[in-house]
């Protein structure tokens, strides 16, 4: 069985544009399920993939092919889910596929983004589908509680596992149960702009768990401050590309970028090439990435 880590293709290639609320903390009854979504926008706890997703050819524990090509999930019942709702996209990435040939290129390449590039730029058809899987499961089953992971006893729960083993632990897990306690702490966790958030104690601890990168912020960043744009796989990397430039991050050279059309096109790898070294505005993204970021973008 071969099993490709999608991390080092997310990272050094192209960001993912989010809507609004895609992804975030849900609720339940505790446990590895959860329940009702709870909404969210880019100032709330927002993701894109989970960092355990893995794309894998061959039978789920030695059971024989895949029934749908690949294996998008090990956990039987978020991969059910994914066969369910989307099994024309998994078999988009199945052994043969441009998709598959992309992954085996970029996993070859470890963390070497011009050696990822190349793969990209050989490979546009399985761009495409790859980020046609990864669209179908943020849709159908990101959220779902087959496919997210509990935050302690708390109730919540979270699509990403690191995320959520870290807002687990210690105070943090404290934050989490007492804002399930809290009615308006819930509202606030899927409307955080909302009137009384910014005096809610137990969202403001919560929120704090999750956005300060001495606590958990450097595992629970999805997105790049207000641009709606992440590295889906790469939480470190959004947390200090999401700083502002005096605080050592690219936020204002990413917002910049993104509202600028062309520019978006070469940060979510629609344009590559002359085009994208060209344009003034990826430039200053890309040399404020290297120069105060490199270490934690993979380079």
């Amino acid at each position: 069985m071969r099993a490709w880590n999608l991390a080092a293709l997310v990272t050094a290639s192209a960001l993912t544009l989010m809507a609004c609320g895609d992804s975030n903390t849900t609720t339940g009854a505790g446990g590895t399920g959860g329940g009702a979504t709870g909404g969210g926008g880019t100032g709330g706890t927002t993701t894109t993939t989970t960092t355990t997703t893995t794309t894998t050819t061959g039978g789920s524990g030695g059971g024989g092919a895949p029934a749908c090509g690949v294996i998008f999930d090990e956990r039987p019942d978020c991969e059910a889910c994914m066969e369910d709702n989307c099994c024309g996209e998994l078999e988009g990435c199945a052994p043969g596929t441009d998709c598959d040939t992309l992954l085996a290129c970029a996993a070859a390449c470890g963390m070497d983004s011009a050696c990822i590039d190349g793969c990209i730029d050989n490979n546009a058809q399985g761009l495409t589908d790859y980020q046609t899987l990864q669209g179908c499961y943020t849709q159908q089953c990101k959220n779902t509680p087959e496919c997210t992971y509990p935050i302690c006893r708390s109730g919540l729960t979270f699509p990403d596992q690191a995320c959520a083993e870290c807002v687990s632990a210690g105070a943090c897990c404290q934050s989490a149960t007492d804002c399930t306690a809290d009615p308006n702490c819930l509202d606030c966790l899927s409307t955080p702009d909302g009137a009384d958030c910014a005096t809610n104690v137990p969202y403001q601890e919560t929120d704090s768990c999750l956005h300060d990168g001495d606590k958990c912020g450097k595992l629970c960043t999805f997105t790049i401050c207000t641009s709606e744009l992440g590295y889906p796989n790469a939480p470190e990397c959004n947390y200090c590309l999401g700083q502002a430039d005096a605080a050592g991050g690219c936020c204002e050279q990413t917002v910049a970028c993104k509202d600028n059309p062309a520019c978006l096109d070469c940060l979510t790898g629609v344009t590559s090439g002359a085009t994208c070294t060209n344009d003034a505005l990826f430039t200053a993204f890309t040399t404020c990435r290297m120069a105060k970021c490199n270490a934690d973008c993979g380079g």
